[in-house]
């Protein structure tokens, strides 16, 4: 799976004064600068006399008194009057944001080609939110696509027991069980979903397909073509149960529909070709 995330304003904070989401993460509150002590005032000098007082001119200066220390100030915000300053601190991320946050991380580890620190966000951001779908799927394909298939197949069917209706997440299971050779249960784990999005029904009736089911595949081919009829694989997918049903006619009129569309594989488009030319069916029109 490639897929690429791009994550002005300076380390903590983005142009507009706000916490980034991705410096939210981690960031650090620094404790309230401690106030310096303030030195007690020197003592007083010696009272000086009253106005008209008959004091000799001449009398003994007092010697001031020693200075005392000043006392200890508590290193709080409360120590001495005067201005506190505090260090900008970002906001309490919620369980969502931080498994976004983490996802997000584990994009740019695996665009970096750094597989194990990419299933190690994943796993963090699932810990954070159980119900990412995009981090459940991500980790899935990491883990079949290195050869833990029964691990990623466990944490496809944890997610859809919380998330019952994720087609991306029944298409995943079932193409891991599939190129286990469990054709039939990948057909059953289709058929307990409840989506009908064109993809589903396709990949559906190419199952069908497999298990010589040919009406039930024609009915998933016909239904995902009426939503995307642009699609040269899935006319050729019809074409294929059509003739295996014995409607040549038709079959013939899904592969020519097939070959008029851009995007057919050479693979397809020879077999397509040779049906036409061994099977008599050019010219059923």
């Amino acid at each position: 799976m490639r897929l690429l995330v791009a994550l002005g304003g300076n380390a903590m904070t983005a142009p507009d004064g706000r916490a980034r989401p991705e410096d939210q993460i981690e960031a650090v509150a620094r404790a309230v600068e401690p106030v310096p002590a303030v030195a007690a005032g020197t003592s007083a000098a010696g009272a000086e006399p009253e106005a008209g007082s008959s004091a000799p001119a001449a009398v003994e200066k007092p010697r001031p008194a020693p200075a005392q220390p000043a006392p200890p100030v508590a290193e709080s915000s409360a120590a001495a009057p005067g201005p506190v300053r505090l260090s900008r601190s970002a906001p309490q991320l919620s369980p969502a944001e931080q498994a976004a946050a983490h996802y997000r991380e584990a994009l740019g580890r695996l665009n970096a080609g750094d597989a194990r620190g990419a299933e190690t966000s994943l796993r963090e951001a699932l810990a954070e939110d159980a119900t990412h779908r995009d981090a459940r799927q991500a980790l899935a394909s990491l883990l079949i696509g290195t050869g833990r298939a029964p691990e990623g197949e466990a944490l496809l069917a944890e997610g859809l027991s919380r998330q019952p209706d994720h087609a991306e997440l029944r298409m995943l299971l079932a193409r891991s069980q599939v190129a286990r050779g469990e054709v039939e249960v990948a057909i059953g784990v289709l058929e307990a979903g409840t989506a009908a999005t064109p993809d589903y029904r396709a990949f559906l009736g190419a199952l069908y397909q497999r298990v010589s089911r040919h009406p039930a595949a024609i009915g998933e081919y016909r239904q995902a073509l009426a939503a995307n009829p642009a699609m040269p694989a899935w006319w050729a997918g019809l074409g294929i149960s059509l003739e295996a049903e014995g409607r040549g006619g038709e079959a013939a009129e899904a592969y020519r529909r097939a070959l008029r569309l851009p995007g057919l594989s050479a693979g397809l488009e020879q077999y397509i070709r040779g049906r036409l030319a061994a099977s008599g069916l050019e010219g059923n029109r």
